[in-house]
């Protein structure tokens, strides 16, 4: 079985129009690898999308959002194995998704911002998404993991409401 985890960020998009990877996973360094695709990001109308890998080339998607441009935003995913995949703006659930994350024994290598350090990797090596994997033209703050299931009111004090 999976286990829960939390990730929550602030971001501050100059521009979202033509995708971005915000929160890219890979089991390799260069942002590859046999798992690797972005779990939160762009598509190339600007809307963010939350997705979570549940096999090694499936991924569940939350329902996409547009952010506002040049304001700075709080995001958080929260998975667990009861309450399923959620995502979460400025501390208010936007969506839930069921499904049971892929687990293994693999480090984990995470890049923010783009889909690998320094220049983009080809797309065509990871799971194939909707989001526009490539560099994401703003600012991130605050980016926490948390190897637990975050509840409503922590979510909303991280979002300072």
């Amino acid at each position: 079985s999976s286990v829960p985890v939390s990730v929550s960020l602030w971001v501050n998009p100059m521009t979202i129009i033509g995708g971005g990877s915000l929160v890219h996973i890979s089991t390799l360094q260069n942002g590859t690898g046999s798992i690797c695709y972005d779990l939160l990001g762009f598509t190339t109308v600007g809307m963010l999308l939350g997705q979570l890998i549940t096999s090694p080339t499936t991924l569940i998607n939350t329902h996409a959002v547009i952010l506002p441009l040049n304001t700075w935003t709080h995001i958080a995913i929260v998975y667990s194995n009861t309450n399923g995949f959620r995502l979460f703006i400025n501390g208010q659930l936007t969506d839930a998704v069921s499904g049971s994350m892929t687990t293994n024994q693999f480090s984990l290598y995470i890049t923010l911002g783009n889909n690998g350090p320094g220049l983009s990797v080809s797309s065509s090596s990871c799971v194939s998404s909707s989001v526009v994997a490539g560099p994401y033209r703003g600012a991130i703050d605050e980016f926490r993991i948390y190897n637990r299931e975050l509840d409503v009111q922590e979510l909303c004090v991280l979002a300072n409401i």
